[in-house]
């Protein structure tokens, strides 16, 4: 469309809803024709050109239908203008345009304070996409929708409606990406509630809150205070979705020192569990850490962070000595089941034993000091002792061989020692005898046969 043309439609289609607008007030039943005018414009203003080019008269007459509320419908028709809008011409008009988020904030406060319908949570559904499309295009509006609307966030993000949870969440992530101070303002004690809501919206999978919680990985400074500011249960659920995003997530090498300390610190509460089938939730946030580490120390950047950090190494061979022990000494919790079919119940220490060997595997990638350390501090043959199948621990005889290759790269003096080993006899698994099969040692290697059968002489 030429400017022309277009300069002529606008004026036309002015005339045509002014005068629409102001029969509405004498007669309610004139709305629908209204209506059809409004979905006319919402058509047109997917187009950029018509985005840029509608005029202030049309901005404030959408504004004035949206304060008199004739009909829900009418309002929702001049949101989605709004939003397909997404204030390209906030520039030429900002007055107007302020006087519509203005308006268009208050009707969502308005959505919060009582029992909505339908209409109205479509109503917000699309004013929270308006919102989340201005801050996309001008940030420089962050604060003002902070100052408006920073005590109805945390009801939003949190709302029953899967929509308005999504959109809420979308305009809170537009907000602490366009302000590093917000992002360290929310962390205070006042929005304690809102960043717990946070946390559980991004566990829930929300991307847009997922996306926020990516934000704090990347500060220095900023996830060590989000996470201390926490209580237990949303620390666990921060953490899970940290492992969720480990370890392609990028993450400020910081907050790997910062994760490292906190299982240092904690790490001996998992041995408390021993005997305990208590869902400890203590123990359960040092399981998350171990698994945190785990994962992302197969990532470069925090792999060369955490190999010089020897306490970790230690308290690392420490622990996967102590629980391999006390699993040994009669049945309890760290006890391997050699069963893939076994019955394993809930507990803190599931899958721990498989992450500390995966982390020790991956600080003894091409690090000569740790595979010496291994040897020292005797943990090669617990080590090879974890190859065995535990139902507790899945994948960790997977895991336990990488760690094993990883702890003899090139490291003579462990070679030695795994070579000296001799063999003692056949590991019998549960599976087998259930079938009444036996695993058996030969001069030829292993064989297998039928428990009813006599070896041949």
């Amino acid at each position: 469309m030429s400017i022309a043309s277009k300069d002529s439609f606008w004026i036309e289609f002015e005339n045509t809803l002014t005068d629409k607008v102001l029969n509405l007030s004498a007669s309610h039943e004139n709305y629908q024709s209204l209506l059809r005018e409004l979905e006319t414009l919402t058509r047109l203003t997917v187009e950029d050109d018509f985005r840029l080019s509608i005029p202030n008269e049309v901005l404030k007459l959408l504004l004035k239908i949206m304060q008199k509320s004739i009909h829900i419908s009418l309002s929702v028709e001049c949101a989605r203008i709004l939003r397909n809008s997404c204030g390209k011409n906030w520039q030429t008009f900002p007055q107007t345009w302020n006087q519509l988020l203005e308006e268009c904030m208050q009707l969502l406060k308005s959505f919060l304070s009582k029992e909505s319908p339908v209409e109205e949570v479509v109503l917000s559904n699309i004013i929270l996409q308006c919102i989340g499309n201005l801050l996309n295009l001008w940030p420089s509006l962050s604060g003002t929708i902070w100052d408006n609307l920073q005590s109805e966030l945390c009801n939003l993000i949190s709302h029953r409606d899967e929509k308005i949870s999504l959109y809420s969440s979308c305009v809170m992530y537009g907000l602490l990406r366009n302000s590093a101070a917000m992002r360290e303002e929310i962390l205070g004690k006042k929005w304690k509630d809102l960043v717990s809501g946070l946390i559980m919206s991004s566990h829930k999978g929300v991307l847009y809150s997922q996306f926020s919680i990516k934000l704090y990985l990347c500060d220095q400074n900023l996830l060590e205070k989000m996470y201390e500011k926490q209580e237990l249960g949303s620390r666990l659920l921060l953490l899970h979705q940290i492992s969720e995003f480990a370890p392609e997530c990028e993450v400020d090498v910081r907050n790997w020192q910062f994760f490292s300390r906190l299982f240092q610190e904690r790490s001996s509460i998992i041995l408390r569990t021993c005997e305990s089938s208590t869902m400890d939730l203590e123990a359960m946030e040092v399981t998350g850490l171990v698994e945190i580490l785990a994962k992302s120390s197969s990532n470069d950047v925090c792999h060369r962070e955490l190999c010089p950090d020897e306490d970790l190494l230690v308290i690392t061979i420490d622990l996967l000595r102590s629980i391999h022990c006390l699993g040994q000494s009669g049945s309890n919790y760290f006890t391997a089941i050699n069963d893939h079919f076994g019955s394993v119940e809930p507990h803190p220490a599931l899958n721990f034993k498989c992450n500390l060997v995966r982390l020790l595997g991956n600080l003894c990638f091409k690090n000569p000091t740790a595979q010496d350390r291994v040897r020292e501090l005797e943990a090669i043959a617990p080590l090879l002792e974890c190859c065995n199948l535990d139902a507790r621990n899945p994948f960790i005889q997977q895991w336990s061989i990488l760690a094993i290759r990883n702890v003899c790269e090139k490291n003579t003096a462990n070679q030695e020692i795994i070579g000296s080993m001799s063999q003692r006899g056949v590991v019998q698994p549960t599976v087998l005898e259930d079938l009444g099969m036996v695993v058996e040692a030969t001069d030829s290697g292993i064989s297998l046969r039928s428990a009813g059968l006599n070896q041949n002489p």
